[in-house]
């Protein structure tokens, strides 16, 4: 930290450089010296009362998956789909989304290294007798634990933060609608959110950000052929549908009489907008062994196929969803892997950018997301998908990736598309 301070290079800090989305290995600019954290991977002071743990920036998603596995711990840590290798910290310094909360949320304390080579600890985490240093974000005085995220103003060494406990019966919910009754969907989502009956983050991903998402798997695996492929993305109305077909998913946690009276909730308020499926591992464990004949048999190899994807609820980190970025409407690609198992997304053929804007959770800010990102595709010719993301009763989150050949000329025109759409959004109040 002194000899950069004293250069007129630039520190570029990384936890292990695979925060798809939000950053990878390489600088965003020049004269940059690359820190690389990921030899820091330290699990400490986990504390099996209360659900926390300290952990540092090389510390990945599958590393504490596994660590708590192994604890046989009654505690998850809520994971993201962009693959084990992806460091917790690092994404959660970015404010990375969890498929069921926010990442900052559970960050209870912070210990990092300032400019001038002072290590500073947030909260109480600094006081080693206090009994609450890792229970109790807010400490004494000003909270400084905001000033590190998103920002350079320190290297964050360590963290706190709360895991999610483990509960008796988890069931997950789903329904497919028209893109028309979207917003609708939201209102009762927000209503849902706003009186506790659900607590995750609901995912509503139009067609191509399913099929893109789901369709590399499929490919990838031995059981597929290319009709039955093509039968399955019929089926869920991926391809050849008169109209778009977005698709809502959630989950419902907790004592076994509480979920069951949050189920039928959810089917009363959601009876007007379409169809609601339940379902739980238990229950598709059981089809997929009884019914793996005749008719039934694709979908069953599509259970099996996807089931890494829905242990996404459980805290089973998984790089599965990665294989998105290897996604071509075109062609088949071969989804290639280090020798150390983890994908290797840098040999990816197809090109792949997100825009993460953020709206108001109801009909109003649905309809002017998907309004923005369907004219704006068309104009331009683009190959857009978006899932919008729940993130509390009030915020709506979408998450809308740009598709595209990665030759150099492509390249150009869509980073100056992307900074032209994100100008658009900004000027009608939907900021990134």
């Amino acid at each position: 930290m002194k000899i950069v301070s004293e250069s007129t290079f630039c520190l570029y800090p990384i936890s292990r450089g695979n925060n798809w989305g939000f950053g990878g290995k390489t600088p965003f600019k020049d004269n940059c010296i690359v820190l690389d954290l990921s030899m820091l991977n330290r699990v400490s002071e986990y504390e099996e009362s209360f659900g926390t743990i300290r952990i540092t920036p090389g510390v990945s998603q599958g590393d504490l998956s596994e660590y708590l596995k192994n604890k046989n711990s009654k505690f998850y840590l809520d994971v993201t789909g962009s693959g084990t290798e992806t460091s917790v910290l690092g994404n959660t310094l970015e404010r990375g989304i969890a498929y069921n909360s926010l990442r900052v949320d559970s960050l209870q304390s912070l210990e990092v290294l300032l400019p001038n080579g002072v290590v500073i600890n947030t909260g109480f985490s600094g006081y080693l007798n206090c009994d609450v240093k890792n229970l109790y974000q807010h400490g004494i005085g000003p909270e400084l634990k905001g000033l590190f995220l998103q920002s350079n103003l320190g290297i964050v060494l360590s963290a706190t933060i709360k895991l999610k406990k483990r509960q008796e019966k988890v069931v997950s919910f789903r329904i497919s609608i028209a893109e028309t009754k979207v917003g609708s969907l939201i209102e009762v989502i927000s209503s849902l959110l706003s009186d506790g009956v659900i607590d995750c983050i609901a995912h509503i991903g139009d067609p191509l950000r399913i099929r893109s998402t789901k369709e590399p798997i499929l490919q990838n695996s031995k059981d597929f052929s290319d009709n039955d492929l093509k039968l399955v993305l019929k089926k869920l109305q991926l391809i050849d549908s008169e109209s778009p077909i977005w698709s809502c998913l959630g989950n419902i946690q907790g004592p076994k009489g509480l979920v069951r009276a949050k189920q039928k909730i959810i089917k009363k308020r959601m009876s007007h907008i379409g169809k609601v499926q339940f379902y739980d591992e238990d229950t598709i464990c059981l089809v997929t062994t009884y019914l793996n004949w005749g008719p039934f048999k694709n979908t069953i190899k599509f259970l099996r196929a996807t089931e890494s994807l829905r242990g996404l609820i459980n805290g089973n980190a998984t790089s599965e969803a990665v294989k998105m970025l290897f996604w071509s409407p075109k062609k088949k690609n071969i989804v290639p892997y280090k020798d150390n198992g983890d994908i290797d997304v840098d040999k990816s053929p197809s090109g792949c950018i997100f825009c993460v804007p953020l709206t108001t959770m109801n009909k109003k800010g649905a309809d002017k997301l998907i309004n923005h990102f369907r004219s704006f595709s068309s104009k331009h010719g683009l190959l857009m998908g978006a899932t919008l993301n729940t993130l509390n009763a009030n915020v709506l989150e979408a998450v809308i990736s740009f598709h595209f050949d990665p030759s150099t000329e492509e390249i150009q025109n869509i980073h100056k598309l992307f900074i032209e759409f994100n100008q658009e959004l900004i000027r009608d109040g939907l900021f990134p």
